[in-house]
């Protein structure tokens, strides 16, 4: 009786242990895909010097310098800032 207590104790062990290590790999995996913004030094210059004046840069360069707008689970971009006005 004891010797089976054990057994199942071990193996209810085994499985949490189990599912708590394919967690973290799935989150791990999850992580290390996920799109990451285009934003460094470089970026910003070419970002900072096309908007010194107002309406000198659209939507659509400082997209392509920092890649593709974010986007909602429907496929549809998601509304961001209203655009700056002087």
């Amino acid at each position: 009786m004891l010797g089976a207590m054990r057994k199942r104790k071990r193996a209810i062990l085994v499985v949490l242990v189990a599912t708590a290590v394919v967690g973290l790999a799935a989150l791990a995996a999850w992580w290390s895909s996920r799109p990451r913004p285009h934003i460094d030094l470089a970026a910003y210059t070419r970002i900072f010097a096309g908007v010194k004046e107002p309406g000198s840069m659209t939507q659509a360069e400082v997209e392509a310098i920092l890649g593709a707008p974010r986007r909602r689970c429907d496929g549809q971009a998601l509304a961001g800032p209203p655009p700056l006005t002087s």
